[in-house]
């Protein structure tokens, strides 16, 4: 049978010292987001900028064994926090340019920069926001994208602040009983299979 190939590798990028297992519970929430719309998703976790317990070269070298060789079918998510949602965008504009499919690329609570012009139409900017749709993350107020935006900037109205995104437990749940984490895999999940219905279209055609 022929069919569009939809096989998806979501990649989590935390910030700065990050504890190692920061992002697994979102990454997973939001892989099985994608699973439910038909998805044969891959995921797993990298930190860009260093963690509490492993050297930087370490984790240099786990990057390129888990990234391996384009796939000649298929898209890549990267879905970053803090500082991690930078280095998701560039991360994302260079892989491309070695032949990755880039789907869509998730800034969560991280400072603006200019992004890549390759990665612009792929990258939506989600940060905390207080139930007047102020931002509730200072890190969000850092920068400028100097003309050169995201597809979309959303804010999400959650409990606390800028280490708060994944928090699944109370305090950190809305009056109806939603967690933070919920409402940022949500947004995370709709972003990225949003993205990859725009990129379908140019997607091969896999034999099977």
């Amino acid at each position: 049978m022929i069919e569009r190939c939809r096989k998806l590798t979501l990649v989590a990028l935390a910030g700065v010292f990050t504890a190692p297992n920061f992002m697994d519970e979102f990454l997973a929430e939001t892989a099985k987001r994608c699973e439910r719309a038909g998805w044969d998703v891959t995921s797993f976790s990298l930190m860009p900028y260093g963690d509490w317990t492993r050297s930087k070269l370490r984790q240099a070298a786990e990057a390129a064994r888990l990234c391996g060789a384009p796939s000649d079918c298929g898209f890549v998510a990267l879905l970053g926090h803090s500082g991690g949602g930078v280095a998701a965008a560039h991360a994302a504009d260079e892989l491309s340019k070695r032949g990755y499919r880039i789907g869509a690329v998730a800034m969560i609570g991280s400072p603006k920069t200019p992004l890549p012009r390759g990665v612009r139409s792929k990258t939506a900017y989600f940060y905390a926001a207080d139930a007047r749709g102020k931002p509730a993350d200072p890190i969000a107020r850092i920068g400028a994208w100097a003309a050169r935006t995201p597809a979309r900037a959303q804010g999400l109205e959650l409990i606390g602040g800028h280490r708060d995104y994944f928090r699944s437990h109370a305090p950190f749940l809305s009056a109806n009983g939603r967690s933070n984490l919920a409402a940022s895999a949500e947004a995370a999940a709709d972003w990225v299979l949003e993205a990859l219905e725009t990129a379908w279209d140019s997607a091969p055609i896999a034999e099977e």
